[in-house]
């Protein structure tokens, strides 16, 4: 399926502790020593001090579609969202990877390539195909904002994702609204994004913390 909403999962419990109840979490502070394990999603307008992340960037408009840390060599698997302070109009928006392969064109993703964006220029960096593979299973990565285009079927692939008009029945959209609400998101399957939040929904408060693994599998 590629996500799984639970409505009030144990509101009284952490983000961390639930997390810990479905599966293997990823110490992200590993490979990020300034990122904590769960962090803390609240609505910002767009500043040039955070430019490297999407508030930074796109303020209170909607986030486009998206894999979290797609610009890694191996994104998370999963991620998983949980509400602490929800509001009505703010939904988050998912779509499926048959969705996007039936737009773009399965043979376009798969021909790919895309470059992380350099942290400086010096920084030396490796393509990355946009349908990647590993220990026997495969994945989906897309970002707008950490990933260039690198051949014509990249090209094709962000002009065909950017110009789309996503209707309802292409893209879901779950609402996180109150204490505890949490959505599990294949981060190899689905791409999600947030819609814009209006001036009246500044209180959003979600939690976000990325598993490798969910409790059932290997």
């Amino acid at each position: 399926m590629g996500y799984a909403v639970i409505p009030r999962f144990d509101p009284a419990s952490s983000t961390e502790s639930v997390a810990l109840k479905l599966g293997a979490v990823m110490n992200v502070s590993e490979l990020l020593p300034n990122v904590p394990r769960v962090q803390t999603l609240c609505p910002r307008k767009p500043s040039r001090q955070l430019m490297n992340q999407y508030s930074g960037t796109y303020g209170t408009g909607a986030f486009p579609l998206h894999s979290d840390l797609a610009h890694w060599y191996r994104p998370p698997r999963y991620l998983l969202l949980r509400c602490r302070v929800g509001v009505k109009d703010v939904k988050t928006t998912l779509v499926s990877y048959s969705t996007i392969a039936s737009v773009v064109g399965e043979r376009a993703l798969k021909q790919a390539l895309v470059l992380p964006r350099r942290k400086r220029e010096t920084q030396v960096v490796c393509p990355l195909p946009v349908v990647f593979g590993y220990e026997g299973t495969w994945g989906l990565r897309w970002d707008f904002l950490f990933l260039s285009p690198l051949n014509e079927a990249a090209k094709h692939t962000s002009e065909r994702i950017a110009s789309w008009p996503w209707d309802r029945g292409e893209v879901i959209s779950v609402n996180l609204l109150n204490p505890g609400d949490t959505i599990v998101i294949d981060n190899w399957r689905m791409l999600h994004g947030r819609s814009a939040i209006p001036e009246g929904s500044m209180g959003r408060v979600i939690e976000r913390i990325y598993l490798n693994r969910l409790g059932g599998e290997c």
